[in-house]
């Protein structure tokens, strides 16, 4: 996997320079298919078939590039998905594909399992459950980063603690889910020689832990890297 980082002022700019044509196309299941998953939830003999629930609701199809992106980048990180697929002819995964999925999932199953007859759910049952979800989701977005070409930050005054960071070059993560991005990407990269370091502030959670991130193997995209590269595609055609 080849990783980089760009800024969300980058983006804005190659948007204006090379404006899409088309909308981003993020895949739903239709409501015919809600039964099938209440049908998985409630299992058999009272047990979940774990596999087939991931398989089902988190599918790991392989594209060329994953983006990691702060909740509150999310438009621009959908604007950035179309102008590479309809530019450069990549397929795009962002990791906010799976979150929606994640939250509805985790619903269903608290309603069934762990609602109480006074209507409040269950502490205890609301741990167990999310911990059996969030673990599918970690799992899927690993294998996802795993087959993807191209790993890709958005890096942007949502994401990043700008002054942390010309001080010391070092800084930390609020969010566990970018956190556990990076390190996977980390993982599976192709690795080169780098010396920066950088950090990512919180979704707004009320619980707030940091982690220390390395972006040290991710290169910086500019402008005219993602312009050349979409005039190149173009001209193949």
């Amino acid at each position: 996997m080849e990783l980089y980082k760009v800024t969300a002022e980058t983006i804005d700019t190659v948007l204006k320079e090379s404006p899409i044509q088309s909308v981003l196309h993020i895949p739903t299941k239709p409501n015919s298919l809600r039964n099938e998953l209440r049908n998985l939830i409630k299992g058999e003999g009272g047990i979940i078939n774990g596999e087939k629930l991931r398989d089902f609701v988190f599918p790991t199809d392989k594209f060329d590039v994953f983006i990691s992106h702060s909740h509150d980048d999310l438009e621009i990180a959908k604007l950035f998905a179309v102008w590479l697929e309809e530019k450069c002819g990549l397929s795009v995964f962002l990791d906010s594909f799976v979150w929606s999925s994640a939250d509805g999932l985790l619903q269903e199953i608290d309603n069934l399992y762990c609602k109480q007859q006074n209507g409040l759910y269950s502490y205890h049952r609301r741990n167990y459950s999310t911990a059996h979800i969030h673990t599918m989701l970690s799992m899927s977005i690993m294998e996802i980063i795993k087959q993807s070409r191209i790993g890709v930050f958005i890096d942007s005054s949502h994401s990043l603690n700008l002054h942390k960071l010309r001080k010391n070059n070092q800084a930390k993560t609020l969010s566990p889910w970018i956190y556990q991005e990076i390190m996977y990407m980390r993982l599976f990269a192709d690795k080169k020689t780098s010396t920066r370091m950088f950090s990512f502030e919180n979704l707004n959670e009320n619980l707030q832990m940091e982690h220390s991130v390395d972006l040290s193997d991710f290169a910086f995209l500019t402008v005219n890297h993602l312009i050349n590269f979409a005039s190149r595609r173009m001209k193949s055609i």
